[in-house]
This record gives C-alpha cells, structure tokens and sequence, in this order.
C-alpha cells in the first residue's frame, strides 16, 4: 500500500500541473522514480485514483485515454479523500521528506512537501521516532480505521478529547481526559503521545487499545510544548521508568553492528582490555529493554547493575524450563 500511495502523490503532482497524461505517459515515468512497475499495475493506480478523487477526468484521442484536472478544480477542490490508513502513510512521508532538509534535493521537494499540506495538515507523525524503532513485526490495524481518524484529527486540531483506553487483557477500560499531541511507531505497532493534565504527563498509548475518543467538554488549560527527546530520556523503548545506570559487555565480533548505530541518547562506548565492546546507558529497567538485552542472546553481557542481571537470569531460567 505504502508503494500505491507513493506513486498516486506522484501521479497527482503530475495532474495538478494541469497537464494531460495517458497511462503509458506514467508508465514510462516511474521506473526512474519508483523502479519498474507493470502498466496493468499503473491503470490500476489510476482507477483507484478516480475512486478516490471524483475530479480526475479523461478523454479518448484515439486508442489512448489521456487523465487531467480541471483548471477550476485544481484551484479550489482538495487533492482527494483517502481512508484513514492512507491519510497515516502521507502523515508518515511528510516526516520522512523532514530529513532531506538542508540537502540537495530539497528543493525539488517543495511542489511536493506543498501538495502533502493540502493533503495531511500539521504535523501528526513524530520525526525524531522515525528511527527510533529496535523490533521487527506489525501490527494489523484493518479494524482501527476509524479510532486512527479521531486520533489524528485531534492531534492536528490540538482538540482536548475524553479517551477510553483498554488497559489489560481483561478488559478494564479507563476513561481520562487528555491532549493527544504525537504519533510514533515502536515494535510494529503505533502509539499516540497524550498529554494527560490530571497528572501532568505525557504518556504512550498503544493505538490497538483506544475504544473510544471523543471531544472533550470544559476547559483544561493550555496544551504544554512537547519534545519527543526529553520525553525519550526516561525510556529505552515505550515504558516509562526510573533511569538506572546499565554497563552491557558486547562481544569484540558484532562491535562493529553497535558502534555505528543510536540505541539512546545516554549511549556511551569504550573498550576493555580483551577488545570487547563496553556499552554504557542509564535506562529504565522496563520490559522492552529487557526484551532487547535477551534477544542478542549470547552477544550481550550484563555487568551491571546487580537488579538487571537477576531479572536476566530468572527470564532465561524460566524459558528454559518451557524445554525441559
């Protein structure tokens, strides 16, 4: 989808131009763009476009069918409606061209970057999280078209909403007042950061747990500031925690896979005398990053502190007694 929708933002850059175009025309367009692709698949991403905008005309001039947008459409209609999973990939390219700032090609991303606005206002998306991301997987959010919607208009109208979160497997579900101010993407799922007045905090929220958000009613004050870093420091991946100072032996081997790579903004590396890696962070001891530590199995070494190791070692004493 993601690949689908790269191409529809091309192609209507393209149509907005207000310039005529056949399937074909695109067709020799994309490869230096998006690599090759069939034409089957370009007519395809061209009926899917007139679904989506009602305004994309065409005209036959002999065997070919050429699309285009009225001049009076381009000047007063918005690009097209898209579903809310497709509204999220725009919200997630608009932050991606955020790091081609200060490049070469950023000017030639401005038509673009220009387009995306009329598309997807404001900021939803959190730049900084883009690669903040240590796990693999996805989350299928098929079903949560229409909290996904909510939550993105109340980021971008910097709307006050009551949401009702779902916040265990047994179905309790907590109802608090909040500002949603940020989306970001972490173990293949997507969060939303609240900033909770009640206790004067931000906090993540798994976007699979939201029931419900509605429009809060009375007045909560002023939305603070929000800075994705400063919210980060107090946490390794998702959970909050108390930082503790955390020295991680890595073997000599796979330095080389750390040193070049930004795992928190504590990170500090050094050798011992035998080569091996010493990474340094000051972390919470919270699941994720426990669940981090295990994955590289014999690659990590936990020196310290006392707590994490014991907690290391009652995790891969109780897996292994799921083999005996």
């Amino acid at each position: 989808m993601a690949d689908q929708c790269q191409r529809i933002v091309f192609f209507l850059k393209k149509f907005y131009s207000g310039k005529k175009y056949s399937s074909r025309d695109l067709f020799n367009m994309i490869p230096e763009e998006f690599g090759q692709v069939s034409l089957r698949t370009i007519q395809r991403d061209l009926l899917v476009l007139q679904e989506m905008e009602p305004g994309l005309e065409s005209e036959r001039k002999g065997r070919e069918i050429y699309y285009y947008l009225s001049r009076d459409y381009r000047s007063h209609a918005m690009p097209f409606n898209v579903s809310a999973s497709q509204l999220l990939s725009f919200y997630v390219l608009k932050a991606h061209l955020k790091t081609f700032e200060g490049t070469m090609i950023e000017e030639e991303l401005i038509s673009l970057k220009s387009l995306l606005e009329r598309i997807a206002p404001a900021d939803v998306f959190s730049l900084e999280s883009l690669f903040w991301d240590k796990n693999i997987g996805n989350y299928n959010y098929f079903h949560h078209d229409a909290i996904l919607r909510r939550v993105i208009d109340a980021i971008s109208k910097k709307k006050w909403v009551e949401v009702s979160y779902n916040t265990s497997n047994k179905g309790i579900i907590n109802k608090f007042v909040c500002s949603l101010v940020k989306l970001f993407a972490y173990a293949g799922s997507i969060y939303t950061i609240a900033y909770v007045p009640h206790h004067d905090s931000h906090i993540a929220l798994a976007l699979q747990m939201i029931e419900e958000v509605i429009e809060a009613k009375g007045d909560f004050g002023k939305i603070p500031e929000f800075d994705f870093n400063s919210w980060a420091i107090n946490r390794f991946g998702v959970f909050f925690g108390r930082p503790e100072n955390v020295l991680i032996k890595i073997q000599s081997d796979y330095a080389h896979y750390f040193v070049n790579r930004f795992w928190h903004q504590s990170q500090q590396f050094s050798y011992d005398n035998n080569g091996d890696l010493l990474l340094k962070l000051r972390v919470p001891l919270a699941k994720d990053f426990i669940s981090w530590i295990l994955s590289w199995g014999e690659v990590m070494t936990v020196i310290k502190p006392v707590e994490l190791i014991k907690e290391i070692n009652l995790k891969l004493t109780n897996t292994l007694k799921n083999y005996e």
